[in-house]
């Protein structure tokens, strides 16, 4: 699932970042 967050966060704005790794560890 580590490897599908990094992808994911690769086409999200860093705005949405914080919350992203607010919820799971990136």
């Amino acid at each position: 699932s580590r490897k599908n967050t990094k992808l994911h966060v690769r086409h999200v704005p860093k705005r949405y970042w914080k919350y992203l790794t607010e919820k799971q560890d990136v």
